[in-house]
């Protein structure tokens, strides 16, 4: 299931109304990749449920608890330690994008009021919880380090950075008009690439449906003034259902291997072969529909799901490998250190030496250096500078391998997500 910003948009406002002024009183994870809130409030009890298993992030009120374990993993023992008894003061939304946000009010130990965040990224394959306080990341669900990514580490200590923003005006609250000026700046573009290019909170199905609404075709390039001014109608009047009551319905639309592909604010009109939608009284409501489902395996899906399953496991098995082989090679440079160190000391080294102390000429400091008596002290030096050459090539190589498998791994996992979509 992919939600749209503009559906999560309506799930954050769902979730302010149930669970503001909530305390928590019971952390659980019923999974290594789920978290689940008990929440008190002032006439009952609610439960929040992060749920990354299914390959489809999700967050809702579950209308059914799922088991929870006896032995407790170490995330959710520090959630425990921090969490309980806390406040839920804030819950936001970054903009529009799939980044939803809690903030905890907890007594710290000099009885002042301490604000700390649990961070829910709803970003599909790389969904991840974060717990945070100041910024700081305490702990996460996942924990993604250099080698996995150049760009944004999510590791405990680390300062919190968020995902880049998307680019383009809210679908939800830009002027319509500015949304249609907008889009002039991509006129290279079908109107369909164009809107959602100019915009941020929908994808290809609103986008769609929009155009649709507005009697537009999607491969138009230029819209005529009268095409503008109906596709501004039909925004303005997304915008207006969309910021309804969090009890409007919603409408989920159901492929034809019985899963929930999205859900949206409004009745669709474009549906792709073998889909169907169902009208459901509130957001929450339809996400708790979602999981009751039982998908359907198609007969045609089975050989393509076997060989994506193999293939992931044999490179995920790959990757530590590799990962541990790139440390290795991350010993090149103390490799060119040493040999630089015997250079610059040639005439205090004589053949026969099997070892030797020298000062590092980089740090000064005493360095205890290995050495074979069969070589020349030249031809030591030249022996390691061999191995910093060795070292170096094969930390390129490793580093391009592992790439390489982050993108199959990346691409098997794409496949897997849309195998029930893809002969639809």
């Amino acid at each position: 299931m992919n939600l749209e910003g503009l559906t999560l948009h309506i799930l954050t406002n769902k979730l302010k109304e149930e669970l503001l002024g909530g305390k928590i009183y019971k952390v659980f994870m019923p999974s290594y990749e789920s978290l689940l809130l008990l929440v008190k409030r002032e006439r009952d009890t609610a439960a929040l449920l992060a749920d990354f298993s299914c390959g489809s992030p999700m967050l809702y009120l579950p209308n059914n608890l799922p088991e929870r374990p006896e032995s407790p993993p170490a995330f959710c023992m520090l959630l425990r330690k921090h969490l309980e008894e806390g406040r839920i003061t804030r819950i936001e939304q970054s903009g529009l994008d799939r980044i939803i946000t809690i903030d905890i009010d907890t007594i710290g130990t000099a009885r002042q009021i301490v604000t700390k965040q649990l961070i829910f990224e709803l970003t599909g394959k790389n969904s991840n919880i974060i717990f945070a306080e100041n910024g700081l990341i305490f702990d996460s669900l996942k924990h993604v380090n250099k080698a996995m990514s150049s760009f944004r580490q999510i590791m405990p200590n680390l300062p919190y950075l968020a995902p880049p923003q998307q680019t383009g005006l809210s679908i939800l609250t830009a002027p319509a008009n500015a949304i249609i000026e907008a889009m002039h700046e991509f006129k290279t573009k079908n109107s369909l690439a164009a809107l959602i290019a100019a915009t941020t909170g929908i994808g290809k199905i609103t986008a769609s449906e929009l155009l649709a609404a507005a009697g537009i075709d999607s491969n138009t390039t230029a819209l005529t003034a009268e095409e503008e001014q109906r596709l501004a109608n039909a925004i303005y009047s997304l915008q207006q259902s969309a910021n309804q009551q969090t009890s409007a319905p919603v409408y989920a639309v159901i492929s034809r291997t019985n899963q929930v592909k999205t859900i949206l604010p409004f009745a669709p009109t474009i549906l792709e072969p073998g889909c169907n939608t169902k009208q459901l009284p509130d957001i929450n409501s339809a996400l708790n529909y979602a999981v009751t489902l039982t998908p359907i395996q198609l007969p045609e899906q089975e050989t393509l799901q076997k060989l994506v399953i193999g293939e992931s496991q044999r490179l995920e098995k790959k990757l530590p490998v590799l990962e541990k082989d790139l440390l290795t090679a991350d010993k090149a440079e103390a490799q060119r250190m040493i040999a630089d160190t015997i250079m610059a000391n040639i005439y205090q080294i004589s053949k026969g030496q099997s070892s030797c102390q020298l000062l590092n000429i980089y740090d000064n400091e005493p360095l205890e250096i290995q050495l074979s008596p069969l070589l020349s002290p030249t031809e030591n030096a030249q022996a390691y500078y061999k191995r910093y050459n060795k070292y170096k090539r094969a930390q390129s190589e490793v580093q391009n391998q592992i790439e390489t498998t982050r993108e199959m791994l990346n691409y098997l996992a794409s496949i897997d997500s849309s195998k029930y979509t893809a002969t639809t």
